[in-house]
């Protein structure tokens, strides 16, 4: 709670402001009228951005990876974070209960087809390869999956692909009007001939179906070199994401179609590789802090997040003397690689009571006061930080640290380096450190 000689600080300066409205109306000297009503009790107004940052990378622990709106898949060798691979784990679901495949149905084949959404990270020229397994385990729709698990599954592959990714292209559906590509997937056909022999009763509803097959895995191996490879982004959602067993009987020919729903299902399992990492990154993530000051790194895909803590903040005041007018945190692109696009946004994290990752108090205030969105012109990202250290000033919050990370990283592939808190490349150009920016009133005793 915000004590009385802080309330009466913020009367102070509320009054302050308006003699001082008043004050430029009348064309009077700003400044000086009515500060010798106040006694010793004086207002000083000050701004600063040499607070001391300590600011390193660390690696996520994970990140919850179930039913996201998109699915990211493929492997991509980034030349500073290394290795990441992008496997899926889905439930497929009938689209019609109790189909009937007439007498002595013949499989022709059998395809798992995977709609683009046009989004991708990395280089599409580079084949992506892998295998698709049948799960061993049964998985849940109410329960919780994080990125860093791994599913079971039968070792004998049901299907193998290679393909060069085509995100972006365009293919005429059978309605003659223009869809967005997808990959196609072919099956083993003894797999998809196993479906039409099985007894009906596992067809009655979606699950005995699921009881019967209870999913697929769609298993990446990894790129081959750097630069190679590429995450794409799946919308399984979408009605053209399908597997489809093709197949013709005595009488006719049909098809029998099974896909993922909101209510089946489903997670991405990630997998970060950094042995071969650039050394100074690999370096930072494995314990030594100090390269904090030359650069720092955030990854999507819960890979990597930099924490930071101001530890002198507390020199600044308390809440019986000190109010923010305004508060910045103001972070650098790094201008070394600019190959692979940068992220939207980003998002500073607090750590709760509770022990939680939370967003800072800034955040309810609205994206355009909050920040957080990357400005090509300069190059930079800011987050208004103000509440935040009011609070911790105040005693309402303690002072854990605070995480930055890529807003959305369970489906975002983007990774970003960030010039560090004092760097050693450009010592003469300030502008460029991991800083804060602070406007403080503080009552002078």
């Amino acid at each position: 709670m915000i004590q009385t000689k802080f309330l009466r600080l913020l009367t102070i300066i509320l009054t302050v402001s308006t003699l001082s409205a008043f004050m430029s109306a009348c064309k009077k000297e700003a400044g000086v009228i009515g500060l010798d009503l106040m006694d010793e009790n004086n207002l000083s107004t000050g701004y600063s951005d040499t607070l001391t940052i300590h600011a390193h990378a660390v690696l996520l622990d994970s990140i919850r990876a179930d039913e996201t709106s998109v699915n990211v898949l493929g492997s991509f060798w980034d030349p500073v974070f290394g290795l990441t691979t992008a496997d899926l784990v889905a439930e497929l679901w009938m689209t019609e209960n109790s189909p009937n495949f007439g007498t002595s149905p013949v499989a022709d084949s059998m395809i798992v087809y995977l709609s683009y959404t046009g989004s991708y990270y990395g280089d599409t020229t580079s084949m992506l390869q892998g295998r698709i397994y049948e799960l061993d385990e049964d998985i849940e729709v109410d329960s919780t999956y994080y990125s860093n698990r791994r599913c079971q599954y039968i070792e004998q592959p049901v299907g193998e692909f290679a393909f060069y990714p085509m995100p972006t292209d365009r293919v005429m559906d059978p309605d003659s009007s223009m869809g967005a590509a997808r990959i196609s997937i072919p099956l083993d056909l003894d797999f998809a001939q196993q479906i039409l022999n099985a007894d009906t009763a596992n067809f009655s509803d979606n699950p005995a179906f699921s009881d019967f097959m209870r999913g697929l895995y769609i298993q990446f191996d990894p790129a081959a070199g750097p630069g190679q490879g590429s995450l794409i982004d799946i919308n399984l959602l979408n009605v053209r994401s399908k597997t489809v067993l093709y197949y013709h009987n005595t009488t006719d020919t049909s098809t029998f179609e099974i896909r993922t729903s909101t209510y089946s299902p489903r997670y991405g399992q990630i997998a970060h590789d950094y042995t071969s990492a650039d050394p100074v990154f690999l370096q930072q993530i494995t314990g030594d802090t100090t390269t904090g000051i030359e650069k720092l790194y955030v990854q999507g895909l819960g890979g990597v997040k930099t924490v930071f803590r101001m530890p002198h903040l507390s020199d600044i005041g308390d809440a019986t003397n000190t109010a923010f007018n305004e508060a910045k945190l103001v972070m650098s692109v790094y201008n070394g690689d600019t190959t692979y696009p940068v992220p939207a946004n980003l998002e500073v994290m607090m750590i709760d009571e509770d022990g939680e990752r939370v967003l800072i108090p800034d955040y309810s205030e609205g994206a355009t006061y909050y920040g957080g969105y990357y400005n090509q012109d300069a190059g930079t990202y800011t987050f208004r930080i103000t509440r935040y250290l009011q609070h911790v000033i105040n005693g309402d919050i303690e002072d854990k640290g605070l995480e930055l990370v890529i807003s959305g990283g369970s489906i975002n592939a983007e990774r970003l380096v960030l010039h560090g808190t004092s760097p050693l490349e450009n010592p003469g150009e300030e502008e460029i450190r991991f800083r804060a920016q602070i406007i403080v009133t503080s009552i002078e005793n």
